[in-house]
């Protein structure tokens, strides 16, 4: 992390005072790969096996609190494509494992829960080049990712205010 308001200071901080640039190892399990960073209420960091939030509102992010504001919420990674933030505070990601996609929202016991929303589309993720190669998310007029599939098919999920997943396959 850079310095305080020094958005181009990377040193190698000489001394842990504040407002110094920040270097810091994420401790997992296993080795992972990080494939994106998304900035939403706190710090997400996805790998290919995990999903990392990292701080809290309540705690400055420094040399000290860094360890204890670092933790999984999700123990299924990321494809290596940039996820959507969905009406304003879902995460939507493709799983790096197995089939489908997955949203990080706002539940379960640290916070944020990751679940699957592709459970009852299974079929429009089963069998071999129907992987999500890109995406994007259109906020007005109904709130739709539209998803393309290495197939070249593509996809339409909205979300409904009660938090239900609707899918459309377009030829």
């Amino acid at each position: 992390a850079s310095a305080v308001s020094e958005f181009a200071n990377y040193d190698e901080p000489v001394i842990n005072w504040p407002g110094q640039p920040l270097e810091a190892t994420l401790i997992g399990d296993k080795r992972e790969k990080i494939v994106s960073m998304v900035e939403l209420e706190h710090l997400f960091v996805l790998t290919d096996s995990a999903v990392w939030c990292i701080g809290r509102k309540d705690v400055p992010l420094d040399f000290d609190t860094f360890p204890s504001v670092c933790r999984p919420v999700d123990k299924v990674g990321s494809l290596p494509i940039m996820p959507l933030v969905v009406d304003g505070n879902v995460l939507l990601y493709p799983r790096s494992e197995g089939r489908g996609l997955r949203a990080l929202q706002q539940g379960g016991q640290d916070g944020f829960a990751g679940v699957d929303v592709t459970w009852h589309a299974d079929h429009l993720f089963l069998g071999l080049n129907k992987t999500v190669v890109s995406w994007c998310y259109a906020r007005d007029p109904w709130g739709v990712a539209w998803v393309v599939r290495d197939d070249g098919v593509l996809l339409s999920v909205t979300r409904s205010p009660d938090g239900n997943w609707a899918w459309a396959k377009h030829e």
